[in-house]
């Protein structure tokens, strides 16, 4: 009886956990002072901050996600174009 509970268990654990994976950004584009961040898996509300190489904010915006996939759009001073950066996307709504 043990061996059918264990047996059915592997069986059925696959079948009903859901995977998770982890958010992250997937693509970024260029358009003149835009950067284009594309972000996935994720739901809702999808917020992106861009830091200079010195550590400093210098943009940041957000978007919903459709399909989760979240494209967000973010203006920055001219400078910064094409210039070492950071970018760090979350969704602090979790999907609402």
């Amino acid at each position: 009886m043990k061996k059918i509970i264990i047996i059915s268990l592997l069986l059925w654990a696959p079948i009903v956990t859901k995977p998770s994976s982890a958010q992250e950004i997937v693509n970024t584009e260029w358009e003149e002072n835009f950067l284009t961040v594309t972000y996935s898996p994720t739901k809702g509300v999808v917020s992106c901050t861009v830091y200079s190489s010195e550590g400093a904010g210098i943009g940041g915006s957000a978007a919903m996600s459709v399909g989760g996939v979240a494209v967000v759009r973010v203006e920055l001073p001219e400078e910064f174009v094409n210039t070492e950066l950071r970018i760090e996307c979350s969704s602090p709504t979790n999907g609402y």
